[in-house]
């Protein structure tokens, strides 16, 4: 019970204070906007992976997957890439990742390697 009081605070302060911080960092202007905007997007990419795991992992992925959604330090990027590169995408994975290679060559297996530090994992 305590650990949903304390996800709907979280969900009320971001609420409020988002916007009011990303405002103020706008006006204050003491970094690269562009490094700012990136930050704002992974980490919102690691909230998506573990809002949308249970999801994800049945209809993105393959059942005996060992990369499955739902670890807040990784992007849903790197979580495809690394089914992708185990071959353990399904129709709906690969239809993801194909569109997110468009907009960037090899996204989600860079996402992966970057993640990994470039190291293989073996299942």
């Amino acid at each position: 019970m305590i650990n949903l009081l304390l996800l709907i605070l979280a969900i009320a302060l971001s609420i409020v204070l988002f916007p009011i911080g990303f405002i103020f960092a706008l006006i204050t202007f003491k970094f690269r906007l562009s490094d700012y905007y990136i930050a704002i997007a992974y980490s919102i990419d690691q909230l998506g992976n573990v809002i949308m795991a249970q999801m994800f992992n049945i209809i993105l992925i393959q059942r005996d997957s060992i990369f499955k959604f739902g670890n807040p330090d990784w992007t849903i990027s790197a979580v495809l890439g690394g089914n992708l590169k185990t071959n353990k995408l399904k129709r709906t994975g690969m239809v993801l990742v194909n569109i997110l290679d468009k907009i960037e060559d090899n996204h989600c297996v860079n996402a992966f390697n970057n993640e990994t530090n470039g190291r293989e994992i073996k299942e």
